[in-house]
């Protein structure tokens, strides 16, 4: 199953969305991008990462949504993409709210 996002970016079901947050690294870029927008070797400076690894997660970032990049002459200025938080805080609300009344019906 793959979700759709408007923000550009998809998941493939619950595991791609989880994998997009589940590494340490990339919940690290978030944090630092909470912050404020910054280029990628801006990022790299606080993190224990190659280039290139540094580069994978910031991809897997982006295609689930979370971060956008915007070019500006030779960079890329990294930042959060609130509409896909937001998205994906609704999309877990959703999927976990669905569960609970499940939950629920089968009590009664």
């Amino acid at each position: 199953m793959s979700i759709k996002l408007s923000s550009g970016g998809s998941w493939r079901g619950e595991q791609g969305l989880f994998g997009a947050l589940a590494d340490p690294n990339r919940r690290a870029v978030l944090a630092l991008l909470r912050r404020g927008s910054r280029t990628a070797g801006e990022l790299g400076a606080g993190l224990p990462v190659t280039k290139a690894t540094l580069s994978h997660h910031l991809n897997v970032l982006k295609s689930a949504g979370l971060v956008r990049a915007v070019r500006r002459g030779r960079e890329r200025i990294y930042s959060v993409n609130t509409s896909g938080l937001e998205e994906l805080g609704g999309a877990l609300a959703a999927r976990f709210d669905r569960r609970a009344l499940r939950g629920a019906a089968r009590l009664a």
